[in-house]
């Protein structure tokens, strides 16, 4: 190892570059742990991997993003990643309405199949989505899948308003 290298090597755990490196065995199982720890991969039985739900609070994060540089890299693109997924789910439930109204129920079906991983995707203390989650609710009624609607309003009233911890009503 280059005297340079050993200097990096003092200050980071990880070096982030294209070439091929190695990271010690332990600060990489302790960020590897505290990632599973802190999300969960949202599966669907015919999409596979396609959402992730973030298990820790935002101040458990913040100090294990502190704890190394792989740690900070592990969080930071699994954050931007769940960011990026479910924007793409809501905008999936968000383009159903507009499906059905034109007759492409096939499309408004496939839209909101989505919803599963979606809900699964969101936070109980996230209360942005309430909307979204009742229009998709009405949604699943309207193509005849009362059960799901049934199942999606039951996770609408775990949902809590984050400052006040209450349920939403």
């Amino acid at each position: 190892m280059s005297n340079e290298a050993r200097q990096c090597h003092s200050h980071n755990d990880a070096y982030y570059t294209d070439q091929p490196q190695r990271v010690p065995l332990e600060p990489l199982l302790a960020a590897i742990r505290d990632h599973r720890r802190c999300f969960k991969v949202i599966t669907h039985p015919e999409f596979g991997a396609c959402g992730v739900r973030q298990t820790c609070t935002s101040a458990e994060v913040e100090e294990l993003r502190s704890q190394s540089d792989l740690h900070k890299f592990l969080f930071d693109d699994t954050m931007a990643l769940a960011r990026a997924l479910l924007g793409t789910l809501e905008s999936y439930l968000r383009e159903a309405p507009a499906a059905i109204e034109r007759g492409e129920l096939v499309v408004a079906a496939y839209q909101v199949k989505w919803a599963a991983v979606f809900v699964e995707s969101i936070d109980k203390s996230d209360i942005r989505y309430i909307e979204t989650l009742r229009e998709c609710a009405d949604l699943m009624r309207r193509l005849g899948h009362s059960l799901e609607a049934q199942e999606l309003e039951l996770r609408i009233k775990t949902l809590a308003d984050p400052a006040t911890r209450d349920a939403h009503p």
